[in-house]
């Protein structure tokens, strides 16, 4: 085989496979790199929508824990003043005597 045949070869037959089988490739990469930007870009949709609803579970926390906080010293009076209210009724108590 002499140069230009190897040459009229190369370009003829290898070359041109060779572009195709490259180019195929260069497909497959491209719609590869597409769906892995859609996953990232629902990922990162999914992460942002799960750091809200935490945001927001955490102030709802905060708030139940005041409200909580609240309600048991509420609790706390109304029972010292039913004690009270108790003590003066019995020493007021015109029966009881």
């Amino acid at each position: 085989m002499q140069v230009d045949e190897l040459r009229r070869i190369w370009n003829e037959e290898f070359l041109p496979s060779i572009r195709q089988e490259i180019k195929m490739e260069m497909q497959s990469l491209k719609a590869s790199i597409v769906l892995l930007t859609e996953r990232c870009n629902t990922l990162e949709k999914s992460q942002q929508f799960l750091s809200n609803k935490y945001d927001t579970v955490v102030q709802t926390l905060q708030n139940v824990k005041e409200q909580a906080t609240k309600l048991d010293k509420k609790y706390k009076e109304a029972i010292g003043s039913v004690e009270h209210w108790k003590k003066y009724q019995i020493s007021t108590c015109v029966f009881c005597m």
